[in-house]
């Protein structure tokens, strides 16, 4: 606007302009955020399926034990001990 008074234009070409600007503004943010957001579903989606959550109610997952015996013993300083 302060570009606008400084040329001698009249107010009102001034927010007409910047009017028709926030408009087309709007317009491609609108578009490339919902470009942006089709993206992200799609990743989303691919994710799920590659990663699913096991279902509800179900068997809880067990993971196999761990004993001392299978592991080498660590030493005082932090390393491992051969075996």
């Amino acid at each position: 606007m302060v570009v606008g008074w400084a040329v001698d234009n009249p107010t009102v070409t001034i927010i007409w302009r910047a009017l028709v600007c926030m408009g087309v503004c709007y317009a491609v943010g609108r578009v490339f955020g919902g470009v942006a957001a089709h993206a992200v579903q799609i990743e989303i989606d691919a994710h799920k399926k590659k990663y699913p959550l096991p279902p509800r109610g179900g068997e809880a997952v067990t993971m196999p034990s761990v004993d001392a015996a299978s592991h080498a013993p660590a030493k005082d300083d932090g390393t491992l001990e051969a075996a």
